[in-house]
């Protein structure tokens, strides 16, 4: 019995000598990858910027389709334990002028911005943008009463093509 022991634990041995000379190594991804920052839009599907206080929560939507863009602005209510969705207003414009306005503001490098909320601000308006642009690359920028630069002049272009 022995015998029939030893004989397994060296055929074992074997083969994994033999499969890690067969096998390659695994890779290594444990360096992160480094995307390139993006420079400039020069398109985009959708940018949904959501506004909250504690009076109310709206949303902002530029969709952009050939060469126009639907804006849209959403008031959001709860009601019955959930969310709800309601178009207050729309309006389409070019889409050379959308971009020109998001670069206008730099909104390429909002990406990972996270604007902490004041300690001296007892109450204040929180953000959330999310931006699919250049053939599906991703924005992301969020703060409480902490703003990336010229994003108010983008809202307040934003309310002026809605009228």
């Amino acid at each position: 019995m022995r015998a029939i022991v030893l004989s397994a634990l060296f055929l074992i041995a074997c083969c994994v000598s033999v499969a890690g000379c067969i096998m390659p190594e695994a890779e290594d991804f444990s360096e992160e990858i480094e995307m390139e920052p993006i420079k400039e839009i020069t398109s985009f599907d959708t940018i949904t910027i959501t506004e909250s206080s504690m009076r109310y929560k709206c949303e902002y939507e530029l969709v952009s389709s050939d060469s126009q863009v639907k804006i849209a602005e959403y008031s959001i209510r709860y009601s019955d334990g959930k969310e709800q969705k309601e178009l207050e207003r729309s309006a389409i414009c070019d889409v050379n002028e959308a971009l020109t306005i998001l670069n206008d503001c730099g909104l390429a490098s909002w990406d990972g911005f996270y604007g902490a909320h004041p300690q001296d601000v007892s109450d204040g308006v929180m953000f959330n943008l999310d931006a699919t642009v250049n053939d599906g690359k991703g924005i992301h920028a969020e703060g409480s009463e902490n703003f990336p630069d010229h994003y108010r002049e983008l809202i307040a272009w934003i309310k002026d093509k809605l009228g």
